[in-house]
């Protein structure tokens, strides 16, 4: 389970993708996310991910719907991998898993499987077009009206992380808000990530922390 999916197999499992909907949950790509399984239902996800590719999308459930048997999902879900999985005691299971993408739901699919499934297709991680500079100018602004965050935040200014991981890793960390971390991720170009964030910062900047 070590070794990470290419695009074009990403693309393939997006026609099938099992699904684990988690309320106020984002999965960005780039990203850790550590689950406890043991529902059935995901519990027999997880069974036949690891016996195939080992990808999942998690959708975050919309919050005017919890109510109801099978909650709406938001239509823009992070897809993991599960790259470790920890057997725990009475058929429970400690996973994590890292987002390698961003599915775009266009259908739920009929299944004889508990847990849910849906078609669509991958959204693009293109950053060619992304200037990664004015992020990086407002980043070194906050760091040094606020010392306290260079801990967190220096890391961000590390000049080998890829564009894509950068973009995420800012995400994040700059937004608590499980609504925002979700409108960010269905903001589809690179570019236009870039100006929320930049808009995100500029206001952390006015306020001075």
């Amino acid at each position: 389970m070590s070794v990470l999916p290419s695009i074009d197999s990403v693309q393939k499992a997006c026609s099938s993708m099992p699904l684990f909907p988690l309320p106020r949950v984002v999965l960005f790509p780039g990203t850790l996310l550590r689950l406890h399984v043991f529902e059935p239902r995901y519990v027999q996800l997880l069974e036949h991910v690891q016996k195939k590719d080992g990808l999942l999308a998690i959708p975050m459930l919309r919050s005017d719907s919890l109510s109801i048997q099978d909650p709406v999902v938001h239509p823009v879900a992070g897809v993991g991998k599960v790259v470790h999985c920890t057997p725990l005691p009475e058929n429970r299971f400690q996973i994590v898993l890292l987002g390698v993408g961003r599915i775009k739901i266009s259908e739920e699919l009929a299944t004889d499987t508990m847990y849910r499934v849906a078609k669509g297709s991958l959204l693009s991680e293109e950053t060619k077009d992304f200037d990664v500079v004015p992020l990086q100018q407002l980043l070194t602004q906050i760091i040094m009206r606020n010392p306290a965050l260079s801990n967190t935040w220096n890391t961000l200014l590390d000049e080998s992380l890829s564009q894509r991981t950068f973009l995420n890793t800012v995400a994040e960390i700059l937004m608590s808000s499980a609504e925002e971390k979700q409108t960010f991720l269905e903001i589809e170009s690179a570019v236009k990530q870039g100006d929320f964030l930049s808009e995100k910062l500029a206001e952390v900047l006015l306020q001075g922390i």
